[in-house]
Parts: structure tokens; sequence; C-alpha cells
């Protein structure tokens, strides 16, 4: 995934909570067993759990929306199934391939894998906004994902498997599979930066995996977590929420999560599609992840943004001759149409953190019928 860049501000938080890890935490040489499992033991979905909404087969916006408020700071324990993680996502981030939503694509490697997220209660940006921007007084708390302007797919825990996970944006396409030890997207970087998290506690967020010793090295670092410690993972979340103000400079401190189909070229990975809610001028996303969709009379627009500030530059707004919003429908029809799989199509509401999802329509038939979300986005 590529990675979305934070503010000055809090990009020197982390870094000085690096500093207090690096102190805090001392870590262990454990290559395996134990607390932290063994890397290339596949670790059990967790479903089927009649009493987990995240497991119900099929998914529909009810049981998202369960699934999504299951995970709060009460309900957070060592040793968390990946059902017992949240919704897990995969954003449009253009390494799909085309036509075959079932299927992840290979443009972030060798392999055919999603880079995902899980979205639950705790991983929301509500930090505080800056002061110097007006426009950001009022960001109102923002569920964190990949991208709030475009849609994406919506994976079954219980047709995936994780093979690894990041508290925060790794930049997977950048970590090499020439490393047996490592499955593809996790460990170390090109660099050489990072490798398993040595030791992952659970008594306070700062030593929580993301910043913990690496095995067989001294130095912290943005280790990889695996997956028998999910919940150490999003036990980092509650860290970042205060720093990141989410919506609307664009701080959202999302988590990455390498998933690979459990079947391959199974088609029971995707339990739904989700869209930007319709209403709002975000729901028609911009080709360029950096620039910012806006309305300007009864025009979409993308209005270029500083990259680091997450505030527009001088550059003229452009008409938006793309919404990613089409993606979708044609992700949906190929789904339909060549293997016969229906799905619902889910409006997502970034900003409700009690009931994010709500249905738009059941089954392809349904979406691309007149007046229907497809037939308005394909056509628009």
């Amino acid at each position: 995934m590529r990675i979305q860049a934070l503010s000055l501000s809090l990009i020197l938080v982390l870094f000085f909570s690096l500093l207090n890890c690096s102190d805090s935490n001392t870590g262990s040489s454990d290559n395996g067993g134990g607390l932290l499992g063994d890397p290339e033991a596949p670790v059990a979905s967790g479903c089927p759990d009649a009493e987990n909404p995240c497991c119900a087969d099929p998914a529909t916006d009810v049981s998202l929306n369960a699934c999504f408020a299951s995970v709060n700071q009460q309900t957070l324990e060592p040793g968390f199934a990946p059902a017992q993680a949240g919704v897990l996502v995969h954003g449009w981030d253009g390494t799909e391939a085309a036509g075959t939503p079932w299927i992840p694509g290979q443009q972030q490697g060798p392999t055919k894998r999603w880079s995902s997220s899980y979205i639950n209660r705790l991983n929301v940006s509500s930090g505080a906004p800056n002061p110097d921007d007006p426009q950001g007084q009022n960001a109102p708390p923002t569920i964190s994902i990949y991208s709030i302007f475009s849609g994406g797919i919506i994976l079954s825990p219980a047709d995936t498997t994780i093979s690894c996970a990041f508290a925060q944006d790794a930049g997977t396409d950048s970590r090499p599979s020439d490393k047996p030890e490592y499955p593809d997207g996790c460990g170390p970087k090109v660099s050489g930066e990072g490798g398993w998290c040595a030791d992952c506690q659970f008594s306070n967020a700062s030593e929580s995996c993301a910043y913990s010793l690496i095995v067989g090295g001294e130095s912290n670092g943005l280790c990889t977590i695996r997956t028998p410690n999910l919940s150490a993972m999003l036990k980092t979340q509650l860290v970042y929420t205060e720093l990141a103000s989410g919506w609307p400079r664009l701080e959202m401190a999302y988590n990455e999560v390498v998933a690979e189909p459990l079947v391959p070229d199974s088609t029971d990975t995707v339990v739904a599609f989700y869209t930007p809610v319709g209403t709002d001028p975000r729901a028609r996303a911009c080709p360029d992840y950096t620039d910012r969709p806006e309305i300007q009379g009864t025009q979409s627009v993308c209005c270029p943004i500083d990259p680091y500030t997450r505030q527009r530059t001088e550059d003229p707004c452009l008409e938006n001759t793309a919404p990613d919003q089409r993606v979708t429908c044609d992700e949906m029809q190929a789904l339909s149409e060549q293997v016969g799989v229906d799905v619902p199509l889910l409006w997502f509401n970034p900003t409700d953190l009690e009931q994010p999802f709500a249905e738009a329509c059941a089954n392809w038939s349904e979406c691309q019928a007149e007046s229907a979300p497809c037939q308005a986005l394909v056509g628009s």
C-alpha cells in the first residue's frame, strides 16, 4: 500500500514515541513459539462462531456494523483470532487485477495478496485539529481507513489468511519476498529496516509491537507483527487515535494487514462491496490520492493538496473525470456476471462511529437498475 503522508507534527510525535519505547522495552530474542508463535504456522480464522457477527454468512450491513462495534477496549484481549479484529477491508489502491475482484493483484509483489486493514471502534482518528487550520477546527472523528474517498471490498475472515500486520501503513510493496522466513509483504524493507517483532508486550500501548525490538537485532523499528499478536496491533491504535485528526486534514491512523485467499482463486473471499455515502462529495474520489475531491457548484472537482500538511496548494482544481466509484460498480458486475456470485453494495460513512454501513442494494441486478447506485455512477 502506498504510504499516506501524516502531518509533520504527527510524524514528530511518533518519532518521540519511538525513542520512549527504546528505553522501556527490553525485548527478547525468541524467534518462534511461546507468545510470539511460529511465523510459518497458519492461524485459524476464528470462524465459524455463531456468537461473533464478523463470522456471519452471508454478511449484511447489520452483521458488519455489529462486527465493527464488537472490538473495543473492554473486549480487547491477548490472542485475538483474525475474526475478532473487526471488519477486514481492502480499499481500491491501484493494485487490483481488473475484472477479478475475488483475486488480489500482483502489483505489490510477486505473489497475489491484498494490502488491507481492520476497521473497528479502536482505530478512529480523533486527535485535536491544527489551530492554524480553520478548516480543521471541527474535524469529526473519522474511521481510520486507507481512503475515505473511494470504495473497495470487504473480505471474509473465514476465507482469507492473514500473513502479518502493522499498526500503521508499512509500505508492504517495498518489502521483498526473497527471504523464505518472511511471507511476501512482511519482514524488512528493501533497505533492511525492520523484521519480526521480538517481544509483543500487552502491558501498555508503547510496548505493543509496532516499535518493539526486532528479533536478532538491537534497534527498534517498524517491525512486523505476527498474526497471533493482532490484539497487540489493535492496542497500538489507541495511541494513534489520539494523534491523528482524521477528516478534513487526512491524518488517518489506519493499520496495514497482509491478507491472501485461503484457497487460491476462490470466489468466497468477497462478502460485500462498499462505497462512500452517496450524498457526500467525497464519494466522487479523485484519481490521484493526494487530491481532495470537492464540489464547486454542481461540478465534482479534484483540488491538489500538499502531501505533508494536507492543505490546498495554489494549483487550480480540475474537473473530476474518473470517479473511482465506477471501479466499484465494474468489479461488482464482473463478480456477478463472470462467476455468478452476488454480494451487496454498502454505503460507507467514515464519520458514523456506530453504524458505518448501510445497504445500497442487495445484488448486481438491483444495483444496476434505473436510479440505483451503479446505474447512476456508471452513467455519470
